[in-house]
């Protein structure tokens, strides 16, 4: 089975729950295939592919947008845009930048804050603090064309839904 087939499989599945954050094991499990290769596959195409604390996934609302418009069966896998192809990391992909749990998100150097921004990965205890959230949204200010603004939509989207939650930080 080719990449494009994998990615088709996947994005059937997710495309029933449109909203939802599903972990790589549950959504491997609906798509029937290793939870490895579909996280691999999903943090390859982070233009289809939401992926939040390197450990749920969700379709993009763009990609959502084109599905209802033309159909699931007619729906073709665009091809990866250069300008978001992600670079080559160490560490596990789709993590925050060098973010070490324990320390507060706004003592980071800007340029990691930035690289986060631009992959819409800013971890969750980010968005609820205000402190980092203050942080985040100055870096995004001072580099405000360098951010897409689909991209901020979903950051601004994930906090809502976050701050939205009873018990938003896990205890």
């Amino acid at each position: 089975m080719d990449v494009d087939n994998l990615i088709r499989t996947i994005v059937r599945t997710l495309v029933g729950r449109p909203a939802d954050w599903l972990t790589f094991d549950f959504a491997a499990r609906l798509a029937g295939m290793d939870a490895d290769l579909l996280g691999g596959l999903a943090d390859s195409r982070p233009d289809l592919f939401a992926i939040h604390n390197d450990r749920r996934l969700k379709l993009r609302p763009k990609v959502v947008e084109q599905i209802s418009h033309v159909g699931i069966a007619r729906w073709q896998v665009p091809p990866l845009p250069e300008s978001q192809e992600r670079p080559i990391r160490h560490g596990r992909p789709g993590s925050a930048s060098d973010f070490v749990q324990g320390s507060c998100y706004c003592e980071q150097p800007e340029d990691n804050i930035l690289q986060d921004l631009l992959r819409g990965s800013i971890p969750e205890d980010a968005l609820v603090r205000t402190c980092c959230w203050k942080q985040v949204c100055r870096v995004r200010g001072r580099n405000y064309n360098s951010v897409d603004p689909e991209t901020w939509k979903e950051i601004c989207q994930s906090r809502g839904y976050i701050l939205g939650r009873e018990n938003h930080r896990g205890f």
